[in-house]
């Protein structure tokens, strides 16, 4: 379907209304609870959240509550500032992480930092002259710190993906392929991997996600820990995010992806999902500046292989501005996905296909995770085996197919999309847990910011005020 000018194709609003916004902020917000309430576990109060938050995105993508964006404009801004609340108090009641060494000692220090970067985010809310350059950058330096001490606090979490993250790394700087070493079974048992793939006390699968997700983490080897990698393409992500809106609602959708109360829980699990979102919030900033999007594009569509899901809804990031350049874009991409991965596959074939591709059919259902097969499996009713590939795919198809019938063809309506389909396709997926949904979480973060317009005041201006909501 071809653009007109001004980039809406019919049938298609040019942007995000205030409505479909503060559906969206409520949608994260649910998302955010949903995790809190058993690490991201399986519950049926858990499920019922992210249902919940489903239906919303549906909602703000259908168009169907899609009013002038300037009316009712201050209603992103008061459900973000709700969830915001929400997310400290949820902060000063619980802990942070799950392998915490000397968390009961440290509780009032920890509390006290959290105070001072709730503090930092009501300034946002209420000092906005100053927000963008002072207290955003204070909120991001608090949230470094928090993360900083988890990582000390929690040096050995009992996680799989942790001991792969650092063997992978070490055979990376040994010259080995990280596709092909074994590593040691922590859990005792065989429940979590899948018939033949645990042998003695070695699990026989190498690093099982590709090869920019540990390129990225190099840095972090003299540190001894990969989440400090994690920890940075965290804060660069959400940097990016709060800097591509225009407004406090774009530094607002920044601070509740940082300030959930699940998200140290991610970095303390060293769950590879921060490097998504840096190169996420990377893209949608680019895309909201007008500038070139096909290494950004790259990097998200290399870092982790359901990525592949943004691809057809590429083109909405360049705005409609010019369909065969935004085509160009997405063919450039493509190629720098294929050079950082390539030269890995075709060093070791045979682990890189093994470790990377068939091991995510070969995994096993959980039924703790956070789905709907989990929920249908716990009440006596199991969808047979050869289904558990297809049922997630088509129902992330139908995800698919309802957006890109209903959403803005914009950045926000790629990133809103992308969140969408990603949730669906969680939502019945033999696999689902806390960091599946806080990606989720940070694409409609980034669509928030993306939509966010330009203050009433500067409307058909070529000057932005940044100061004001």
């Amino acid at each position: 379907m071809e653009l007109e000018s001004g980039g809406v194709v019919p049938g298609h609003a040019a942007s995000f209304g205030s409505a479909d916004r503060a559906c969206l902020a409520a949608a994260a917000i649910a998302v955010s609870y949903a995790i809190q309430i058993h690490n991201g576990f399986f519950t049926p109060a858990a499920l019922a959240w992210v249902i919940a938050a489903a239906v919303l995105a549906a909602l703000a993508l259908s168009g169907w509550l899609r009013r002038p964006t300037g009316a009712g404009r201050h209603a992103v801004f008061l459900v973000l500032l709700a969830g915001l609340a929400w997310c400290f108090y949820a902060h000063a009641r619980s802990r942070p992480g799950m392998y915490l060494a000397a968390f009961g000692s440290v509780k009032m220090q920890f509390r006290a930092m959290v105070g001072l970067a709730a503090l930092f985010v009501g300034l946002i809310a209420f000092d906005p002259a100053r927000a963008r350059r002072f207290w955003f950058p204070a909120a991001l330096a608090s949230y470094a710190c928090l993360g900083a001490w988890i990582i000390l606090d929690s040096p050995d979490p009992r996680i799989d993906v942790f001991t792969v993250y650092g063997d992978g790394l070490r055979a990376l700087v040994s010259g080995h392929s990280p596709y092909s070493i074994t590593f040691a079974n922590i859990y005792g048992h065989t429940d979590f991997y899948g018939t033949g793939m645990v042998h003695g006390s070695q699990v026989l699968f190498g690093f099982p996600y590709p090869p920019l997700a540990l390129v990225m983490a190099l840095p972090s080897v003299p540190l001894g820990d990969v989440r400090y990698a994690q920890l940075a393409a965290m804060l660069v992500g959400a940097a990016a995010i709060g800097y591509a809106g225009r407004t406090r609602v774009g530094l607002l959708a920044a601070a509740l992806l940082l300030f959930t109360p699940r998200g140290l829980f991610v970095i303390e699990q060293a769950w590879s999902e921060p490097l998504v979102i840096a190169w996420l919030g990377v893209l949608i900033l680019a895309a909201t500046r007008g500038r070139r999007t096909s290494l950004a594009l790259g990097g998200l569509l290399a870092v982790k292989q359901h990525l592949v899901l943004a691809l057809p809804f590429a083109p909405w990031l360049s705005n409609g501005r010019d369909p065969r350049a935004a085509r160009r874009e997405v063919v450039v991409a493509l190629a720098v996905a294929a050079a950082v991965t390539l030269p890995f596959a075709a060093a070791d074939p045979s682990g890189f296909w093994r470790s990377v591709v068939t091991l995510q059919f070969a995994e096993p259902f959980r039924a703790d995770s956070l789905s709907v097969l989990a929920a249908l499996a716990r009440g006596g009713w199991m969808v047979p085996k050869s289904a558990m590939t297809a049922v997630p795919l088509v129902a992330a198809g139908a995800a698919g197919w309802f957006a890109w019938t209903h959403a803005p063809r914009t950045p926000a309506g790629f990133a809103a999309t992308l969140g969408f389909v990603l949730v669906v396709l969680f939502l019945f997926s033999k696999k689902a847990f806390c960091n599946y949904y806080f990606l989720v979480l940070a694409c409609w973060c980034a669509s928030l910011a993306a939509s966010d317009p330009l203050p009433e005041s500067d409307q058909g201006q070529t000057r932005v005020r940044l100061g004001s909501d």
